[in-house]
């Protein structure tokens, strides 16, 4: 984790450095975001079942069907190529939460908690990279980049039927690597402002656990599909 911070430093003082032929800008999306269902399958320990020996948790949560994301970037063009910084924030309410229980080939009833309270969201800080076609018209684009993420899940808390889980909300945080991968398009409306719309695929890596009072769900990845809208403007 050390190492990427310190890439993500280096890449953002290199902005000081890029070719005086560069043309700098930032930019600025907003759209409709698909998160995964969580699932995690982590074995342990477990002596209110004596006969068994080891307890393989399958945990499952879901999510709404959209949410939204907003992404903000600093960079700079030379040709073909372009760099950027940038900051994304992904946020989908979630929907339920399912427990269930299995080992040694037997299964055991599993807990489902539906219209669960709060929300799951996702705070990125990644370097880019793309790749722009220019075509004198729309100049199509592929992009991919890496960095770090915060993920975060707020305000959770479940219906009163739900005894169980029911509670004051709690909130639960983790970090981890994050990658994305991308294509759009940009269409000029003059000479420094462009409309962009883009694909963009995001997954972290692997993230041990996030608990709150409400749940825990260990040994998973955050991933997500978005279509995004938005505007450059050279600076």
């Amino acid at each position: 984790m050390k190492n990427i911070i310190v890439l993500m430093a280096l890449f953002f003082a290199g902005f000081w450095t890029v070719p005086a032929s560069a043309k700098n800008y930032v930019s600025g999306d907003v759209g409709i975001v698909w998160l995964n269902n969580i699932t995690d399958n982590y074995s342990t320990s477990n002596y209110a079942y004596p006969m068994f020996f080891q307890t393989t948790y399958n945990n499952r949560l879901a999510f709404v069907n959209s949410g939204f994301s907003m992404l903000g970037a600093l960079g700079s063009e030379c040709g073909n190529v372009r760099i950027e910084g940038e900051v994304g924030y992904q946020r989908s309410n979630i929907n339920n939460f399912t427990s269930s229980i299995s080992s040694a080939g037997s299964f055991l009833p599993s807990t489902t908690v539906k219209d669960l309270e709060g929300n799951a969201s996702v705070i990125s800080f990644l370097a880019n990279a793309y790749y722009d076609i220019h075509s004198g018209g729309v100049e199509p684009y592929i992009t991919a980049g890496i960095g770090v993420a915060s993920i975060n899940f707020n305000d959770i808390n479940a219906p009163a039927s739900s005894l169980q889980y029911s509670g004051s909300s709690s909130n639960g945080q983790a970090t981890a690597i994050a990658y994305q991968i991308g294509a759009g398009a940009v269409i000029p409306l003059s000479n420094t402002v462009k409309l962009d719309a883009r694909y963009r695929y995001f997954s972290t890596g692997k993230i041990g656990s996030i608990t709150t009072s409400a749940l825990t769900v260990s040994d998973f990845n955050v991933i997500s599909n978005s279509i995004l809208l938005g505007v450059r403007v050279d600076i």
